[in-house]
């Protein structure tokens, strides 16, 4: 008889990573392969780690490319624009829905999670859109050697 092992995983403080690494460990096929998981906790935080994890695959995309394109701004002297992309799809943005939806019916974690999404598709496409202009070819950034003994 081949059975396979019985693994005891307990997730921890509710509020920490604790969730959404057990939702990442037990959708992977090795885990599940290897072992038989026994999971000890609230199967409703299990469940919000692993909404949460979906709505942070699709905003990992557009983090990385952001961060590309507005990194490579203020690389080139730009520093206002991706402080200022940063400012409204961050903060702006993103507050101003969770605004409406509580407004509208009271705000849930997927309405807090979809205001973060928005505000990095938001934070990748205005950063994209900047970069494109141009405009960064023309600054000029002077860069003198430190005095001596300083």
């Amino acid at each position: 008889m081949n059975e396979k092992p019985v693994i005891a995983i307990t997730m921890g403080d509710p509020a920490g990573i604790g969730p959404e690494i057990i939702a990442k460990a037990l959708a992977a096929g090795e885990t599940r392969a290897a072992a038989r998981c026994l999971v000890y906790g609230d199967a409703r935080v299990l469940e919000i780690g692993s909404q949460l994890l979906r709505y942070l695959t699709v905003s990992g995309f557009f983090v990385t490319v952001a961060l590309v394109y507005n990194g490579a701004l203020q690389g080139t002297g730009d520093t206002k624009s991706p402080f200022y992309i940063s400012l409204v799809s961050q903060i702006v943005v993103p507050l101003s829905f969770c605004g409406v939806m509580d407004a509208l019916h009271g705000l849930r974690a997927s309405d807090i999670w979809t205001a973060i999404v928005i505000g990095h598709v938001l934070r990748c496409t205005l950063g994209v859109l900047r970069f494109r202009q141009g405009k960064w070819r023309q600054i000029r950034v002077d860069l003198e050697a430190p005095p001596a003994g300083a």
